[in-house]
């Protein structure tokens, strides 16, 4: 499991076709130093290694489309011990209050599952994809969420979306300096910055 979550670290890149820059990772205690349930020795959260970090909005061709990570992978949710702590406790409280009867159907569920994690001085940055399923067809989206050390919440960002359900499709870029470039049709429809003290602002 851990090896396969690393190497989608390399997809990123490889596939960005932009030359590499080394993530330096602060090195502290917090929240986000999780496990999984069922196997306590593999870390929930694998720090990235490289920038520039991107999804794409492209089909399975490309292993860094959010089709291929969301649809192609065998990652699992994370589970709700873990999404506790995790997630603002109105958001979990929401989620756990519209979950299915049924556990097997996929019209009404909602899912987490845990990508990278970025550890700076101020402020923890998680990826999530968060898949959502109904009648409607696919709602994907890989969002940015911004932490103190704590587990306090920053910020969050749609970082990357395929959504049937609100007719939204874009893809996204971290770069080095902590811009986020927000495109949509081969042109940058928004641009973001993370400050030093993780807050998540239009440029």
């Amino acid at each position: 499991m851990k090896l396969f979550v690393y190497g989608f670290g390399i997809l990123f890149l490889i596939s960005c076709g932009e030359k590499p820059i080394s993530i330096e990772h602060s090195t502290y205690d917090n929240f986000s130093n999780l496990s999984h349930i069922e196997h306590p020795t593999i870390e929930l959260f694998d720090n990235y290694l490289s920038f520039p970090i991107s999804i794409t909005n492209g089909d399975f061709v490309d292993h860094n489309s959010i089709l291929y990570l969301t649809e192609s992978t065998n990652l699992v949710p994370i589970q709700k011990e873990n999404l506790k702590k995790l997630l603002p406790k109105s958001e979990f409280d929401d989620l756990i209050r519209n979950q299915c009867e049924d556990i097997n159907s996929m019209v009404c569920s909602k899912e987490y599952f845990a990508y990278g994690r970025i550890v700076k001085p101020n402020y923890i940055l998680l990826e999530y994809g968060i898949r959502e399923y109904g009648d409607w067809g696919r709602h994907y989206v890989f969002e940015f969420r911004t932490y103190e050390s704590n587990g306090k919440l920053i910020s969050k960002l749609d970082f990357a979306k395929w959504s049937n359900k609100d007719n939204e499709f874009f893809e996204g870029k971290l770069t080095p300096e902590m811009n986020i470039e927000i495109t949509s049709n081969g042109k940058i429809i928004q641009k973001y910055q993370i400050n030093e003290f993780g807050e998540i602002e239009k440029r």
